[in-house]
Order: C-alpha cells, then structure tokens, then sequence
C-alpha cells in the first residue's frame, strides 16, 4: 500500500519568493502603466491646450 503524504515546500525559501515575485510584478507592471499609458496621455492632453492657447 502506498502511503499518500503530503510534501509540502520548504517554506521557509519559498515564501519569500512567493512574496517577492508578485510584489516585483505588480511593481513592474504599475511603473510600465504610467510611464506607457498615463504619461503619453498626459502629454498630448497639455500639448493640445497649447495648441488651443496659441491659436486665439
């Protein structure tokens, strides 16, 4: 009879990576979105009201 037992992972080193990598990853994705999205949008937003300002 085979005994089933349950192998857990050693906790102690994997929980920091458990923790670190999804911390690292929202980081990550979190600065993209503002430097790629937000930021370029941003800009076009201002450089179109100085466009309106200079033209009247």
């Amino acid at each position: 009879m085979a005994t089933d037992h349950y192998t857990r992972p050693h906790s102690l080193q994997a929980l920091p990576v458990r923790i670190v990598i999804p911390v690292a990853l929202t980081l990550i994705l979190f600065i993209l979105t503002i430097f790629l999205l937000i930021l370029p949008q941003m800009e076009s937003f201002m450089m179109d009201g100085k466009r309106e300002t200079t033209r009247h």
